[in-house]
């Protein structure tokens, strides 16, 4: 295994940087820069001095260095830290120095890749730790630590560990055959396969939840021009993002900002208004308005109640969508237009004008979709469309198992199915999953990571 070395810290003008090593040379590379004997050193512990390129004795920088002796490091290898001033071209100077004393650039996310490989955590956790990285919202990274901390890996381990005695008392069933008594009851067993598969159930329920913990609950502001889109967009934001204007198209493209509320993280989409238009430039973000609110997680549709109600009213309170919608009637502080069927279904009224009604609606939307804390730092939640896949998958295969047990299948093809399970709710925690997924896991990370 060679050695590889990257800037672990990205910010170019901060006041301290670190640049990693990890692999077998990792410490005769810190020694040439620091160039001290190797006697005076002793694992996690810093030593100030000056850093020197070893091809020419150059001046680089001053600052500490640390060894980490493998495995007791983030990697499971030796790992040295060399700890200098901030700033690009200094931190990128001293990186050149390692490779020109024996190291290579480490490829994105390769420090994890050999954390992963080497047992220090296992795939769901290397995942985690790249939603630590990237979280913007509280939410957001409450969950990620939680699954760091093995939340998830847990839940899945004990399924598996569950299965795999399943499938070994089913293969003791095939060596036995000829005693026409199986010696494990196939009831037992299918019983056991139905308890496996309504914990993976469990498991799958969640993942609604912790998609909207880790990506954000997307709420689409929609309706027809001149509703009030963009007014309540900038009073939920608290700051003028979107231009308003009393001409109706004024917004051509959606506009998408976060805003993150206790335990639920929203992605705000503020839509063009839909009509028929002639201007190339507005129908095309009334087609882009239209993407967005088939993705959303929840419409707000809303409907100016002042002036009379828009000719496409029907075709906005589309019934296939009602699960999904809160219907608002903004500018409540103006009367209501006298064209208005009374009572209209509104489920809420505001004014973004005046700001009544703005704290209902996110109650509203809190008490739809929120997650106590406990959920979100204790219980393990399936944040990952990579991972429900996989549950559904072992779901799948669990169903097929126990139903070709109870048909008295034979052992071989009840085996097979269970294999096709245990193998799905594996490549969750990187036990089988293929190289070409790990590929594109780790090289979405950083190259200091």
């Amino acid at each position: 295994m060679d050695t590889i070395a990257a800037i672990a810290t990205m910010g170019a003008r901060g006041g301290v940087g670190i640049i990693r090593l990890s692999g077998p040379d990792s410490l005769s590379i810190g020694q040439k820069l620091l160039q001290s004997p190797q006697s005076m050193w002793e694992p996690r512990r810093l030593y100030y001095g000056s850093f020197h390129s070893s091809i020419d004795q150059r001046y680089l920088d001053s600052g500490l260095i640390v060894w980490m002796k493998g495995p007791k490091s983030f990697t499971g290898e030796d790992v040295v830290e060399i700890h200098c001033h901030g700033g690009d071209l200094n931190q990128r100077r001293i990186l050149e120095a390692t490779l020109a004393a024996g190291a290579r650039i480490a490829e994105p996310g390769e420090f994890t890749r050999r954390a992963f490989l080497n047992d220090k955590m296992d795939l769901s956790q290397a995942e985690a730790l790249m939603d630590v990285l990237q979280a913007d919202t509280e939410s957001a990274l409450d969950a990620a630590h939680a699954q760091m901390r093995g939340t998830l890996h847990n839940e899945v381990e004990r399924v598996r560990k569950e299965m795999l005695q399943i499938i070994s008392h089913l293969e003791v069933n095939i060596d036995f055959l000829q005693e026409d008594v199986p010696l494990f009851d196939p009831e037992v067993l299918a019983s056991r396969m139905d308890d496996a598969q309504s914990e993976v159930e469990q498991l799958l329920k969640t993942f609604r939840q912790g998609k909207v913990l880790r990506e954000g609950l997307k709420i689409a502001l929609v309706g027809p021009p001149n509703a009030g889109k963009s007014s309540l967009f900038n009073a939920l934001l608290r700051e003028q993002r979107a231009i308003v204007t009393p001409v109706a198209g004024t917004t051509r493209d959606y506009l998408e900002e976060k805003l993150d509320l206790p335990q639920l993280p929203l992605v705000l989409v503020d839509t063009a208004g839909v009509r028929e238009t002639s201007d190339p430039i507005e129908r095309e973000g009334v087609f882009r308005s239209q993407q967005q609110i088939e993705e959303a997680d929840l419409l707000l549709l809303l409907l100016d109640g002042s002036s009379p109600p828009p000719v496409e009213l029907e075709e906005w309170m589309n019934p296939e969508r009602r699960d999904r919608q809160l219907i608002v009637r903004t500018k409540s502080d103006l009367a209501t237009h006298e064209t208005w069927v009374t009572p209209f279904p509104f489920d809420l009224e505001l004014s973004s004008e005046t700001g009544e009604g703005v704290s209902d609606l996110l109650q509203s939307i809190r008490d739809r979709f929120a997650l106590n804390e406990e959920s979100v730092t204790e219980k393990a939640l399936v944040t990952k469309t990579r991972h429900a896949g996989a549950l559904k998958r072992t779901h799948i295969a669990l169903s097929e198992a126990a139903t070709a047990l109870r048909s008295a299948m034979p052992f071989e093809i009840v085996a097979g199915e269970m294999q096709l399970a245990l193998e799905a709710i594996g490549e969750i925690v990187g036990v089988t999953t293929p190289d070409d997924i790990l590929n594109h896991i780790f090289s979405e990370f950083c190259i200091g990571k």
